[in-house]
């Protein structure tokens, strides 16, 4: 899944200590990780 985040919000996300739980039910396997902007484009 993709999140139009920033800095903080990530920091926010990663830190929230309900998260992990709500990823395991969810099914994945590792840990979040933060994407490189590859690019960005009007459409």
């Amino acid at each position: 899944m993709l999140f139009d985040w920033d800095e903080e919000g990530w920091q926010n996300f990663v830190s929230d200590p309900e998260v992990p739980a709500i990823l395991q039910e969810a099914g994945h396997k590792g840990r979040p990780q933060a994407a490189e902007l590859g690019g960005q484009y009007d459409a």
